[in-house]
């Protein structure tokens, strides 16, 4: 509640699945799997024939507007030739000579002007605003007011080493996200102000985590390791119609796709034919293995162990704290699991 009030008051009338992990620690990998309902090792197949998510055909298919805004630049990475490929002319970016935070003032201002269009118009929409100020190095308005102090002017990561104490950046990190939290209590005011709140289904997350050195192994921000730091988002979804609460399962970024195709679009086939996901409203299915993706690494979590895979197929069995196991071989069961994930679609 001190770091996002308004999402901490969604919460309070939404599904809040609290052990919620993003498909990969960067950015690439972790919109990937939240719109296509895939692992991030799809990527490259997904660029090289430029095939968008399933989900935005059925959007379209059934006449929604849709109205896709990004702060930076949503081909950088390449989301237009990839998740939205079909869609691209549909894409809206932040004023470029503005900073990271005026331009998710301006998208997000976008977006409410879009969705009074669309309620004028009768029209179904489909909105996703996705926000930079959380992105290193933290930004907020000239004169925002730090949620404590001392708060740093600057961040350079390469610069700190295990012994850095991570206070100011931290304070810094926070303060810009409850700079985002106020946009996003305008855009619930607007729901809630149009009579919308009872009829439109809101999902508040992020892309990765981020870490500050959480694990005394000089790791920091994002891309570096595979653990909770950089991987635990949260995910408070708001369903009108479905009882609110807590959720204690594993879920993934690949259960969002599957969700929504299912119980607010209606597809009747079977979810293995265009995800790997689950859904989130149906009752949970026990203990999961997750595959999650890096620049240089790809990795299978399966409860507390975690497995981790160089290019050359070799693996490395950590622990939460990403300390070696005493048994270094990989649990069978989720490796074959994570390998029938990554492969379920390649021919198709």
């Amino acid at each position: 509640p001190q770091f996002m009030p308004n999402a901490s008051a969604l919460a309070r009338s939404s599904r809040v699945y609290e052990h919620h992990f993003s498909t990969g620690n960067a950015t690439r990998y972790g919109l990937f799997g939240l719109l296509y309902g895939l692992p991030g090792g799809y990527w490259p197949s997904m660029l090289d024939e430029q095939r968008g998510s399933q989900l935005f055909k059925v959007l379209g298919q059934q006449g929604y507007d849709l109205h896709l805004y990004g702060s930076a630049p949503l081909y950088s990475p390449e989301f237009d030739r990839t998740a939205f490929a079909d869609v691209r002319d549909q894409l809206h970016q932040g004023p470029s000579e503005l900073t990271s935070d005026g331009r998710d003032a301006a998208i997000v201002a976008g977006l409410q002007k879009d969705i009074r269009a669309s309620q004028a118009a009768q029209r179904p929409w489909f909105g996703f605003v996705f926000l930079d100020s959380t992105h290193a190095p933290y930004h907020m308005p000239a004169g925002y007011p730090p949620l404590a102090t001392p708060m740093a002017d600057a961040i350079d990561f390469l610069k700190f080493g295990p012994g850095h104490d991570p206070t100011p950046e931290l304070n810094r990190y926070h303060t810009a996200v409850h700079y985002a939290d106020s946009l996003i209590g305008s855009l619930l005011d607007d729901l809630r102000a149009q009579g919308l709140e009872q009829n439109t289904i809101v999902l508040v997350t992020g892309d990765h985590a981020e870490e500050f050195n959480d694990l005394k192994l000089n790791y920091w921000g994002h891309n570096g390791n595979f653990s909770n730091y950089q991987l635990q988002v949260p995910f408070v979804l708001h369903w009108p119609g479905q009882e609110g609460g807590r959720d204690a399962r594993v879920s993934s970024h690949e259960d969002w796709v599957p969700t929504l195709m299912r119980q607010g679009l209606g597809c009747e086939n079977a979810l293995t034919d265009y995800s790997t996901g689950h859904d989130l409203l149906a009752a949970p299915t026990g203990k999961r293995a997750l595959v999650v993706e890096s620049w240089s690494q790809r990795a299978v979590r399966n409860g507390e162990a975690i497995y981790v895979f160089d290019k050359f197929g070799n693996a490395t069995a950590l622990d939460a704290r990403y300390r070696p196991l005493p048994q270094q071989t990989p649990d069978a069961a989720s490796i074959r699991a994570a390998w029938e994930a990554l492969t379920r679609f390649r021919n198709r």
